[in-house]
């Protein structure tokens, strides 16, 4: 029931859509809006923040044999460019400890598979500050865990997308990217800013003792015939306190 839950929401911008079924296992869902002071909102749907929802994201769901199950859906025959993009939860103290990003250590999800592209959003929470976010750091113990979590899988990786907190925390970007896939470097990162948008930094392996050049990219607005936000949720709309 979930399964077509899910595709009548997306309807055919996804053409197939797989969700981890389980005992005690929830879709963790929510509505994410930009209010009028191009803030982050969000409400989580029913009832999918815990144990059983969001909680089993940062574990080892998807697992390893999850991924081959989707994966195996589709066969050489195809001819299919396969992309895989996780979302990863760093620092010290992270909830799942590392395993959801046990997948990438395990080589032999690539074999036999037309992987060509993989991509992490690696997240971490700052260090709580009153200051602006675009100032926000990870702790320089968050940081270390994260570096070593991002250069452990690096050898598969082509693509980062980091936050600004992270990116301008006290991680070596040189040093996770220079050693990267195939030993020519993570081929890009793109560090997301919110309403400020984000910078791409290209061929940072060839840059090894400063950032490369970056590329600005402004954040995406959506216009309604009024010019007012829209909050799809119908609740009055929260706002943030100075």
């Amino acid at each position: 029931a979930e399964n077509e839950e899910l595709f009548d929401l997306l309807s055919p911008a996804i053409q197939s859509i797989n969700v981890i079924e389980g005992e005690g296992l929830r879709t963790p869902r929510i509505q994410l809006w930009h209010d009028d002071e191009q803030n982050v909102q969000w409400k989580a749907l029913n009832d999918s923040f815990g144990a059983e929802g969001a909680d089993c994201l940062w574990r080892n769901r998807p697992s390893l044999q999850d991924i081959r199950n989707a994966l195996d859906c589709y066969n050489d025959n195809d001819g299919l460019l396969i992309t895989l993009h996780m979302i990863l939860e760093g620092g010290a103290t992270a909830a799942g400890s590392g395993e959801d990003a046990a997948p990438l250590l395990d080589d032999t999800l690539f074999i036999d598979r037309n992987i060509q592209f993989v991509g992490i959003e690696p997240v971490a929470f700052p260090e709580e500050s009153d200051s602006n976010s675009s100032t926000e750091k990870l702790s320089t113990t968050d940081a270390n865990s994260c570096e070593q979590l991002l250069k452990s899988i690096n050898h598969v990786v082509d693509f980062i997308s980091p936050d600004s907190a992270m990116f301008n925390s006290s991680l070596d970007w040189n040093a996770v990217c220079s050693d990267g896939k195939n030993n020519t470097g993570v081929a890009a990162i793109a560090v997301r800013d919110g309403p400020r948008g984000s910078e791409l930094y290209l061929d940072f392996a060839a840059n090894s003792d400063s950032l490369p050049l970056s590329i600005k990219i402004p954040a995406a607005i959506l216009n309604t015939s009024d010019g007012n936000p829209v909050n799809p949720t119908g609740e009055e709309m929260l706002m943030p306190v100075p």
